[in-house]
């Protein structure tokens, strides 16, 4: 069986144990929120970019010098 103590000796730790836990939670949705807002252009600029044909010769022209090309 536990023990339930309301001095107020705790209320200092537990405030503090409060506010870290309000602290986690922002960061979660704060880091949530812009992984949100920026995967469209993050997908447009990895993936869509190099699906062009014109970024592939451009990627490649410098690796078809030292094939002797």
């Amino acid at each position: 069986m536990s023990i339930v103590s309301n001095s107020p000796l705790y209320w200092p730790i537990l405030g503090e144990l409060q506010f870290e836990g309000y602290l986690r939670v922002i960061t979660i949705v704060t880091v949530c929120y812009d992984y949100v807002l920026t995967i469209g252009r993050e997908v447009d600029f990895v993936f869509v970019s190099f699906a062009r044909p014109t970024q592939q010769i451009n990627i490649s022209q410098p690796y078809r010098k030292g094939l002797g090309h």
